[in-house]
């Protein structure tokens, strides 16, 4: 089901801006496309690696997908919102 929107680039950037994404969400697993990093003190930190599985939610609208998140590993309690065309959704 990767049929995807475009390169994620923000909720202001998001043509469902206006919209409650909430009630559009839906939990998912995916799998990382590529692997994701996050800098960390001017150095590059590798968060999710390429074949990992995760539990994450996604905003999904008449089948199309428009962004994907994933629990923080770095920082607890909060999301990593990651580019729609770095995962696979599996379920």
């Amino acid at each position: 089901m990767n049929n995807i929107l475009a390169t994620y680039r923000g909720c202001e950037g998001c043509p469902l801006y206006n919209e409650d994404c909430q009630a559009m969400n839906k939990q998912v697993k995916v799998s990382f496309i590529q692997s994701q990093f996050e800098s960390d003190d001017s150095k590059e930190v590798e968060i999710f690696e390429k074949g990992e599985v995760v539990q994450g939610s996604a905003t999904i609208k008449d089948d199309v997908i428009y962004c994907v998140s994933v629990d923080s590993r770095t920082n607890p309690g909060s999301e990593v919102f990651i580019d729609p065309n770095d995962v696979e959704i599996i379920t």
